[in-house]
């Protein structure tokens, strides 16, 4: 079958909504032969040289010459997408057949690629719908957008794709700018799924953010967006956040607060406006450069609205509710909104979760005079977790000076860095000194707080364990029983990776662990497992002590998933490589 009928099908199926799976599976299998990097732009192009120069060449051969290719997408995006051969017409009709005849993801590709630089506005219908899969969006977005008046057809496009087309189509419409276009992605450009922290940035740019959010009227839609905007730029996810970098953020912050009263209560927008407190109180949007008092205005004035009757309505029903994420979720929100800072402490220690859908990690965020720490040295990534930070003792201060990584980029140290601070107490105070790794022009001061203030603060925080849901307490406690008496797993020739519990999650602690060795070697075999452990709400600690019973009793590899490792490892030792 053409790879354009199955999205056509597909498509009439649900001709508003995006396809499901992004169209997987398709009808050509994928397998493509392995060649050097190096060689498949030649390959590809001496296949088409050949082709072009040739007047009496079919297109089905060329097609079938495609097929033996090794072709990954990036390749033909990066090396073919301005390939103009001489006959420009023929070029544009062997596109239009490629992508509309290709049985095979290779040649539809390449027929993108020419339509790119030889597509017509008469094309984009044809276009429109193989970018439909999601293996051609990307591409296909970029042949629409070579045209004047692609901003409808970007939004047909976007509002029926997922993630990384719908965010190219979003990237175009903010390129292309106009009132279609802005009006568009006022109501509709944070969807369902996360957006990327540049892409959020840029959008906000576009369509004047923190002035539409000064306006005395403000669309509820058009609301709704300009908060998850917000959320969305302090999320490091593409590499580093943005929310600093937006010339706007703080009037945003203050249009949202203003505006949020007058929205009608719902779960969606009390875990948004709830989010917005977090980063308030801790967060990156705490280190913006705010007017004497107008950030604890702008703070005040949102938990006033998530304390009004309408609002705790929805709080107290989500926490009756049957399903286990939304009772947790409604659990963090009321956690959140019951939070509040010691204002006389010079050092504050709070472990933020986030919100549970969006599946933040826990953060371990240091205050020091009401200021975030890492969020105002480190935009790369966030600050770690209690289970590093706190549970291993690292903040204590002692007379031997010793270093501290804070945070770590997010795409790890060794790409992009990670924040780092030396502890040492000279006396009766603790002092934070010798920052490196921080990504502000400027080192950040250094600190200094009374040795007594400092013990009882980091005492304080590595024992309160008040911010846990119940599998995050079942996790600790596993781990800790799992650390002290390793040969609970040693004894299946199993080794202890990780073991956590997921806020979309709430009720599953998901276990690591590597076997036969610990640590991958070239000349052994390695594989990594993971194993899925339910819990309930009966108490943490003799869930944690059955757990470890029935590790100790039986394999555990009989019941978890092969997860890291080589194929033929797996294959080696007799267990199911995961597809």
């Amino acid at each position: 079958m053409p790879l354009f009928d199955h999205a056509a099908r597909l498509h009439d199926e649900r001709p508003d909504a995006p396809l499901s799976r992004g169209g997987h599976p398709y009808p050509d299998d994928g397998a493509q032969p392995d060649l050097p990097t190096g060689k498949r732009p030649k390959k590809l192009r001496a296949v088409l040289d050949a082709h072009f120069a040739d007047p009496a060449a079919s297109v089905r051969s060329l097609h079938d010459d495609l097929t033996r290719l090794d072709l990954p997408s990036w390749t033909v995006e990066s090396k073919l997408d301005r390939h103009r051969p001489a006959d420009a017409e023929r070029a544009r009709e062997t596109g239009r057949w490629l992508v509309r005849n290709g049985t095979d993801r290779r040649p539809v590709l390449v027929g993108l690629a020419l339509l790119v630089a030889t597509g017509r506005p008469e094309d984009i219908p044809v276009i429109r719908t193989i970018g439909l899969l999601d293996y051609f969006g990307t591409l296909a977005v970029r042949a629409i957008a070579a045209h004047d008046g692609a901003v409808p057809d970007l939004i047909w496009l976007a509002e029926r794709s997922q993630r990384s087309t719908r965010d190219s189509a979003i990237a175009a419409l903010c390129q292309r700018g106009g009132p279609d276009a802005v009006v568009w992605l006022r109501r509709n450009a944070v969807g369902g799924e996360e957006m990327s922290a540049t892409l959020a940035r840029e959008v906000a740019e576009t369509v004047s953010l923190a002035e539409a959010l000064a306006e005395t009227d403000v669309e509820e839609q058009v609301a709704d967006q300009a908060g998850r905007l917000l959320l969305a730029m302090v999320t490091p996810n593409d590499y580093r956040t943005q929310l600093t970098s937006y010339a706007g953020a703080r009037h945003g912050y203050v249009g949202m607060a203003r505006h949020a009263a007058g929205l009608p209560a719902s779960m969606e927008r009390l875990a948004m406006i709830v989010s917005l407190i977090d980063d308030l109180r801790t967060g990156y949007a705490a280190g913006l450069d705010w007017d004497a008092g107008e950030r604890e205005k702008t703070l005040s004035q949102l938990r006033e609205t998530v304390r009004q009757d309408g609002w705790q309505d929805v709080l107290r029903k989500a926490l009756c509710s049957p399903d286990p994420l939304t009772r947790h979720r409604a659990s963090w929100a009321r956690a959140a909104i019951a939070a509040v800072e010691d204002r006389a402490a010079r050092l504050q220690v709070h472990v933020v979760a986030g919100d549970p859908l969006r599946r933040g990690s826990v953060e371990t965020r240091l205050l020091v005079d009401g200021r975030p720490v890492v969020a105002a040295a480190f935009d790369k990534g966030p600050p770690f977790a209690p289970e590093t930070l706190l549970a291993t003792g690292r903040l204590r201060a002692t007379a031997e000076p010793h270093e501290v990584r804070l945070a770590e980029a997010y795409c790890t140290e060794g790409c992009c860095g990670a924040l780092y601070v030396t502890v040492v107490r000279e006396g009766d105070t603790v002092v934070w000194r010798d920052w490196r790794g921080h990504t502000r022009a400027e080192a950040p001061p250094e600190v200094h707080v009374d040795a007594a203030e400092y013990d009882a603060t980091i005492a304080e925080a590595e024992s309160d364990h008040s911010w846990e849901w119940p599998a995050r307490t079942v996790a600790r406690l596993l781990r800790e029983r799992l650390t002290a008496a390793p040969g609970v797993l040693t004894r299946w020739q199993c080794h202890l990776g990780w073991v956590t519990a997921q806020g979309d999650e709430p009720l599953r602690v998901r276990l690591g662990f590597s076997y036969p060795e610990e640590t991958f070697t070239d000349d052994e075999p390695w594989l990594q497992f993971e194993l899925a452990i339910p819990v309930d709400e009966t108490p943490p600690i003799a869930q944690a002590d059955h757990i470890v019973e029935r590790l100790r009793n039986a394999d555990p590899k009989i019941h978890a998933t092969v997860v890291g490792g080589r194929h033929e490892d797996a294959e080696r030792l007799g267990y199911a490589w995961p597809t």
